[in-house]
């Protein structure tokens, strides 16, 4: 994914954390680190949230930061 502006990309994660989706936890989480994985690698700055949704609370953000001091979930 190429990003040209100068201004530091906004990487929104919404994740869905009711138990519907427990089947698939696993491949949720790897796929969530092979994305972070990939990103950390690109040279560009980033900003990213991770967003957390249940039928309890209508959101929660439970992390927002840059690309560089984000680690694997």
């Amino acid at each position: 994914m190429e990003h040209s502006n100068k201004d530091p990309m906004h990487i929104a994660i919404i994740l869905d954390r009711t138990g519907s989706m427990d089947e698939i936890r696993e491949d949720i989480i790897a796929g969530f680190n092979a994305f972070l994985k990939e990103q950390q690698a690109l040279p560009d700055e980033a900003i990213m949230s991770f967003i957390q949704f249940d039928s309890q609370d209508p959101y929660d953000v439970t992390h927002h930061s840059n690309r560089s001091t984000t680690s694997h979930c």
